[in-house]
């Protein structure tokens, strides 16, 4: 089937997006590479903003579903709290390269994410803060400031995960630390941290 104007438009954003972040999706350079005019872009999305704001929006949605269906998980708060991780992890490890884009656009300013931030108000946040809070009250971690927990873990659990694709492609192949690096920001490994990570905090 072939390709409609608005899905390639939309595809072709998603690869800007992971390439350059929000920054870099300019209207006239992302309909030349679609084939399209500026006319067709405006009539399917009116402004780059609303398309920007629908490419984020749509890039958010499985990470906001995957951790809602693990709150439901069987088990103890400790466990759920694991499988809601786990579901962040997963999706964190298959999207670092826009992640880290959005964390260098929020850091420039760019409007666009503050934008979905506050449209989303970044429910698998919520999602993860309950759990720790829970978890806590169970008494599997220890008492403390949920949210300081919670940038205690995404510190442990992500910081490799972002410092690898920062540094990826800019230094020389042969320095050993590149590897190690991509070696710690792959799934297993992200995994195995959060197990240290919660075991460094467990009551148990």
């Amino acid at each position: 089937m072939k390709e409609d104007a608005k899905e390639k438009l939309k595809r072709i954003g998603r690869a800007w997006l992971t390439r350059g972040g929000i920054r870099s999706i300019k209207l006239r350079q992302i309909c030349e590479e679609a084939g399209v005019s500026p006319g067709t872009f405006t009539a399917h999305f009116r402004t780059l903003g609303n398309f920007n704001e629908i490419l984020l929006r749509e890039w958010y949605e499985p990470l906001r579903e995957s951790v809602e269906h693990q709150s439901h998980a069987r088990g103890n708060s400790l466990e759920v709290l694991k499988a809601e991780l786990r579901a962040a992890i997963q999706f964190i490890c298959r999207n670092s390269g826009v992640l880290v884009q959005l964390y260098m656009d929020a850091a420039m300013g760019e409007k666009t994410v503050f934008a979905l931030f506050r449209q989303t108000k970044l429910t698998h946040v919520a999602h993860l803060r309950n759990a720790i809070r829970q978890a806590m009250k169970d008494g599997y971690l220890i008492a403390g400031d949920g949210d300081a927990i919670l940038f205690y873990l995404v510190g442990a659990i992500g910081l490799p995960i972002i410092v690898f694709q920062l540094m990826n492609d800019k230094l020389p192949p042969d320095i050993r630390l590149v590897e190690n690096l991509k070696n710690t920001a792959d799934e297993a490994a992200t995994i195995q941290r959060m197990e240290w990570a919660l075991k460094g905090i467990s009551q148990l």
